[in-house]
């Protein structure tokens, strides 16, 4: 519990301004799920993608686990 309290005091007292990502990954909804994660690897600091429209309002978020499980379920593993 201490390593948990130790924590809360540190974060409880920052905005989510403060340790966002400036530069977030953009995608549109009608790229392919490659070319998706292709982005999400060759820009490793990013565990997701915001999928925007053309004017870059926000659809959705997609993470590189969302695309793990799609394969896995395509592929039959009820696992995932």
């Amino acid at each position: 519990l201490g390593v948990i309290s130790q924590q809360y005091r540190d974060i409880s007292g920052k905005s989510a301004a403060s340790i966002m990502a400036t530069k977030p990954l953009f995608v549109h909804a009608d790229d392919s799920l490659l070319a998706v994660a292709s982005e999400i690897i060759a820009h490793s600091r990013h565990e997701y993608a915001l999928v925007v429209d053309d004017e870059k309002h926000l659809l959705g978020i997609i993470s590189a686990g969302d695309i793990l499980k799609h394969v896995c379920k395509s592929q039959g593993d009820d696992d995932a």
